[in-house]
């Protein structure tokens, strides 16, 4: 997914919103952000935000949504949708 320029900032003022919530939100808000965009970001997008969910919060925090992320982009795989 190319995003015009206007979606682009939309997107890094939403992250950028996320990274100012307090540390005990940002989990969460980061994975209602991914469970709300994750139709609409191609799979390169997908793996380097979940790269970057590891990097920040561990993969022990995030196990259960990592199941979904990987299921997810599984699926896609198995329904033949481009990248």
């Amino acid at each position: 997914m190319d995003l015009d320029p206007e979606a682009r900032e939309l997107m890094q003022a939403i992250r950028a919103h996320i990274d100012s919530l307090p540390a005990c939100e940002r989990l969460n808000a980061l994975l209602k952000f991914v469970a709300v965009m994750l139709d609409y970001l191609t799979r390169e997008q997908v793996l380097s935000i979940r790269a970057e969910m590891i990097e920040t919060f561990g993969e022990l925090q995030l196990s259960e949504a990592l199941n979904l992320l990987d299921g997810h982009l599984a699926l896609r795989e198995l329904q033949g949708e481009r990248e």
